[in-house]
């Protein structure tokens, strides 16, 4: 879990649950399964007249967006 204060700002959560597996004393496997959920607020720049833009002072345009990003995953791993 994480988040920012800085620049745009957000939250990460990634929990995700697994199981090791040891095939000698020296040698094992992982595999896990998650969820990871990232919310953001950014600037998306556009060009052209688009609805809704604002404009900085040096004359360029962006729009103020908030995002929420789902992702599922797999986890793969081996320890020696």
């Amino acid at each position: 879990m994480g988040g920012s204060v800085f620049n745009h700002g957000g939250v990460f959560v990634s929990p995700s649950i697994g199981f090791h597996f040891a095939s000698s004393q020296f040698f094992s496997f992982n595999i896990g399964v998650g969820y990871a959920l990232h919310t953001a607020h950014y600037k998306l720049w556009v060009t052209g007249d688009t609805p809704g833009a604002i404009p900085d002072k040096a004359g360029h345009s962006y729009l103020d967006k908030t995002g929420m990003f789902h992702n599922a995953f797999v986890k793969l791993g081996v320890e020696f």
